[in-house]
């Protein structure tokens, strides 16, 4: 008997919380009332965002939770709070349900957009006197009041003064059809550069005009990709160097040095070279095939450098920049599947890597993984009076002059005397040269600026041998930092300097030699991601 009555009482316990249950869910699905609901609306019932752009919808008039869900996830979400994220180009619609009523958003999501600095012939300023466009196709060019139409190929001459201004300093020159604006009065690797998108034209009082290239991002990196790689590399490796120049791109999205220009960054190597060559097929599916993906490190797009060739070792920031916060996305290590470490920071451990033919890497194919050149004594001592004319300062950091009580001091200086001796003075653990020693008749000098070494002693009147045998002339930069300096006499007795060299670039981060090496022996454009960049995840730009 006690028995049947425990399961009753158990029958009764569970039919109580089941009736409570179904009372709460009740009430929570209780409408409101018509008049309240009057006083209910969506804070925007359309919106447009670009891609990995987030925006916040609000249903006001209530303090009742809302229920969010987007009709398609691809093209935008929604999270429990009403944040909006673009997630691919197209229309979706949010929905927000709250007391049985359901309030609706439509949503246009646009593929994200980027504002380039063009900068003049020779990328020597970022102020144009003189800008000469024509178009593929009809063109327009507008003031913001009047606009004119122009045939395709009919040339347009704008200077500051032009009547094209009317009273404003602004113009916006857009062709018709999806045609590309040409602009004649710069020239580049591939002659006259062609861009898609629009241009924009401003009047800088006193100093001339900016050009500004705004299109899509993943247009911008069709041209970015042919110019800081070559088209022919394999496809995984252009895949790679897509992934990293978009992760670039983002991470310099209204960059602060060129706020003031309402511009995100310049086609320079300053940033990262654009439109220099033109896009091919090639480049084009790299960027298509990898749409939208960067890499992160804790949901952040990281800053991602890359270079042409290795040394056979890589570098961190802080050994070519100085300090850093970006140490942990690299690492200092041999550039094979091994990826060990050697410290190179001694003259002779350099000397023997530099030689070291049992050594293979991923650049030990490229031509410039190991080159040499030889500079005369009275070429080299003046080159280096000219650039320490222009590098040294009181109080100059990078470059210092030997006092006569032994200490080094940052002043003016413009002849170091007869050169006698050239020698490195602080070598990295990776082997890039940090300091170099000028000993001269009147002063000895150090200098420790890696960008004021390269151009003192870029071979700009001797010439250069790369380790195929091919000769270069008038470089006016070293071609890295990775080097020792001889100083030797020449067949006639004269006295000169051999620089002995490896790899082309700052050597932090992506080798684009080393990178199609590795996709010729089989790996992905993930697997080489991960081999160069450290603690980061490869992902989706809204994610």
């Amino acid at each position: 008997m006690r028995i049947h009555e425990e399961k009753n009482n158990k029958f009764i316990s569970v039919l109580c919380i089941i009736i409570c249950i179904w009372i709460g869910v009740g009430a929570l699905q209780v409408p409101i009332t018509a008049e309240a609901a009057e006083n209910l609306s969506i804070s925007k019932t359309s919106m447009t965002i670009q891609v990995g752009i987030q925006k916040t919808l609000k249903i006001k008039g209530t303090k009742e939770k809302v229920f969010w869900s987007s009709e398609n996830q691809e093209i935008a979400t929604v999270d429990a709070d009403g944040v909006v994220r673009g997630m691919e180009a197209g229309t979706t619609r949010i929905f927000a349900k709250v007391g049985g009523n359901t309030y609706t958003c439509t949503v246009k999501v646009q593929k994200r957009q980027i504002r380039v600095l063009l900068k003049t012939t020779g990328y020597g300023s970022i102020f144009h006197s003189t800008i000469t466009v024509t178009s593929t196709k009809k063109f327009t060019i507008s003031n913001g009041k009047e606009t004119k139409t122009y045939n395709a190929k009919q040339k347009v001459t704008i200077k500051p003064n032009s009547s094209l201004f009317g009273k404003g300093t602004k113009l916006t020159i857009a062709a018709k059809d999806s045609g590309k604006i040409q602009i004649t009065s710069i020239s580049r690797s591939q002659g006259k550069p062609s861009y898609r998108g629009k241009i924009e034209v401003n009047v800088v009082k006193g100093k001339g005009m900016t050009l500004i290239n705004q299109l899509q991002l993943e247009q911008y990196l069709y041209s970015v990709v042919s110019s800081e790689m070559s088209s022919s590399f394999s496809k995984e490796a252009l895949k790679a160097q897509a992934v990293t120049a978009r992760s670039f791109a983002y991470s310099h999205l209204e960059s602060a040095q060129y706020k003031a220009y309402n511009a995100d960054l310049d086609d320079s190597t300053g940033f990262q070279v654009y439109n220099n060559l033109a896009e091919t097929a090639s480049t084009q599916t790299a960027v298509k095939e990898t749409i939208n993906q960067v890499l992160k490190s804790e949901n952040e797009i990281i800053n991602t450098y890359y270079y042409s060739t290795s040394s056979g070792q890589s570098a961190t920031p802080e050994e070519v920049w100085g300090g850093s916060t970006e140490e942990k996305y690299y690492q200092r290590k041999i550039q094979n599947k091994d990826g060990k470490e050697k410290n190179l920071s001694t003259e002779s451990a350099f000397k023997n890597f530099w030689a070291d033919k049992n050594l293979v890497t991923f650049d030990s194919n490229s031509e410039w993984y190991r080159w040499q050149t030889t500079i005369s004594k009275t070429n080299l001592q003046k080159q280096i009076n000219s650039k320490l004319s222009a590098y040294s300062s009181n109080g100059s950091k990078s470059v210092l002059v030997k006092q006569s009580n032994g200490t080094y001091k940052g002043v003016k200086i413009t002849n170091i005397g007869s050169l006698k001796k050239i020698s490195i003075c602080e070598r990295a653990k990776s082997g890039m040269a940090k300091g170099i020693l000028i000993t001269g008749s009147k002063a000895t000098v150090k200098v420790l600026n890696a960008t004021y070494i390269r151009y003192m002693l870029a071979p700009v009147s001797s010439k250069l041998e790369k380790q195929n045998g091919s000769i270069v002339s008038k470089m006016s930069i070293l071609p890295s930092s990775f080097f020792y300096v001889a100083n030797e006499k020449d067949s006639k007795g004269n006295v000169c300097f051999t620089v002995y060299g490896a790899g082309y670039g700052h050597g932090v981060g992506m080798s684009q030699n080393g990178a199609n090496q590795m996709a010729k022996e089989g790996y992905d454009y993930k697997d080489i991601m991960h081999h160069y960049f450290q603690n980061i995840t490869l992902s989706h730009i809204a994610e």
